[in-house]
């Protein structure tokens, strides 16, 4: 089954519907969902009063409501929200697993993501009450005050993957980031909008075209070319160079004139020009940052929010860039240290990637209590100290022990320092790669569950 959205006729008379066209089993049927004209009251755990029509997608009408408990009820929502009515057709019994995403959303508290308050997925009418922001969002900005400056670049970088940290906290990916989805709230933050709501929505349908493929544009080119079997936070990340990148350009990628600045093969490194081609001045600094965002390999992007924020927090205040501990071992000598490993689920998982083995001699650090580094570590070989504070606490010296791993998973500063004891090798696993091992190697989800279980029993 697949599907595309067909917004159809928009005009006053045939507002109150939503239209779509859906191909199954080489059949197409058009899809209609009744939607509220102002003045109608919905409810879910709460009753709202629809206003006025804010926005219309593929699968979506926005509208801005009043919550009428306001006032009568200390938990209810604030008087003006933003509803989005959305069409359960495509979910094809995936009402659950939006259900559970919905609820992730609610309790993420982040001031750039809008909260959600409320929803129904009934079938009469399916809608999300979320906050409301009147000052719209950066594609009805653009054209009016046009590019933004290098300052407000790095603000806009900032603000986005802040609110990419808290989201892929909660295993949201979002997939279709794009100036349309940054909203502007009263104190000039920018805001990221549409986590994973429509995505969601569709996630019960078997076609992957309609998995998160983004917009044209904006899209990842593992979405651009349908590849979701590479969808993972590295995905978002693309979205925001190419976000930050269009703003700051001024160039509105969403126009199919624009296709032309668009990478048409994997064999280009990036998927965007370089800023300072479409602009006379992009700092250095800038341009280093937002090329590590649009590159098309996804092995080669940054591995998380986190690791991207830290680096340029470090580049604003004129600081390095953190660097890999220890020393790159050459590709032509990782096969005979792959020979080295004694246990089959490590020696079978590295045999065909063993690229990011490093080598620490005595004394070397591979990470420190309280920097912003989000590695992780797997000993290969040697043992690693671990201190607190100062203080040795323990030695870790069996092989495929994971290190380092809380501070890839949570995005937060390090928790200890570690530091080599003679020599060391250890395979290096950014964010991403770790998500992705540990997912696909249930065995090794079990390992680190474990290693940190022990660690917190001891601390």
């Amino acid at each position: 089954m697949s599907g595309s959205g067909n917004q159809g006729d928009t005009s006053d008379s045939a507002r109150d519907t939503l239209v779509f066209d859906i191909e199954s089993e080489g059949s197409n049927k058009r899809m209609v969902v009744q939607l509220p004209y102002p003045g109608d009251t919905i409810s879910g755990r709460y009753t709202y009063r629809i206003g006025q029509k804010i926005g219309t997608g593929a699968f979506s009408a926005v509208y801005v409501a009043a919550c009428l408990e306001t006032g009568s009820d200390p938990d209810a929502p604030p008087r003006q929200v933003a509803v989005k009515v959305l069409s359960l057709a495509a979910t094809d019994g995936g009402a659950e697993g939006v259900r559970r995403e919905l609820s992730s959303l609610r309790a993420i508290r982040c001031d750039h993501i809008p909260r959600v308050y409320d929803w129904s997925l009934d079938e009469s009418r399916v809608f999300v009450v979320m906050e409301y922001f009147a000052r719209g969002s950066l594609r009805a900005k653009m054209p009016v005050t046009g590019p933004v400056d290098e300052d407000e670049a790095w603000k806009l970088l900032e603000d986005l993957l802040t609110a990419l940290v808290s989201a892929h906290k909660s295993s949201i990916l979002h997939l279709d980031i794009k100036p349309a989805n940054v909203l502007l709230d009263d104190e000039n933050r920018y805001v990221l909008t549409d986590f994973g709501i429509s995505q969601g929505i569709r996630a019960g349908r078997e076609s992957v075209q309609m998995l998160g493929m983004g917009t044209p544009g904006y899209q990842s080119p593992e979405q651009r070319w349908v590849r979701p079997d590479l969808f993972d936070m590295r995905t978002d990340l693309f979205g925001v160079g190419a976000t930050v990148w269009a703003c700051y350009t001024g160039i509105n990628l969403a126009n199919a004139a624009n296709d032309y600045l668009l990478a048409t093969s994997w064999d280009i490194e990036y998927g965007l020009p370089r800023p300072s081609q479409a602009r006379s001045f992009c700092s250095a600094e800038l341009e280093l940052i937002l090329l590590s965002l649009i590159v098309q390999d996804t092995s080669k992007r940054p591995g998380s929010a986190a690791e991207v924020l830290a680096s340029i927090r470090r580049v604003r205040a004129g600081a390095d860039l953190i660097e890999l501990p220890g020393t790159e071992v050459a590709r032509a000598d990782c096969d005979e240290i792959m020979e080295r490993i004694i246990d089959p689920v490590w020696n079978h998982v590295f045999r065909s990637d063993s690229y990011g083995i490093r080598k620490l001699a005595d004394g070397d650090y591979l990470c420190t209590e309280g920097d912003h580094s989000h590695h992780t570590y797997v000993l290969l070989s040697g043992k690693v100290e671990v201190l607190l504070r100062g203080r040795s606490v323990a030695t870790e010296d069996r092989e495929g022990t994971f290190l380092g791993e809380v501070s890839a998973l949570t995005g937060g500063e390090r928790t200890a320092t570690l530091r080599a004891v003679d020599e060391v090798y250890v395979r290096v696993l950014n964010a991403s790669q770790l998500e992705r091992l540990v997912t696909s190697n249930p065995a090794l989800g079990v390992r680190l569950i474990r290693s940190m279980a022990e660690r917190l029993a001891r601390s």
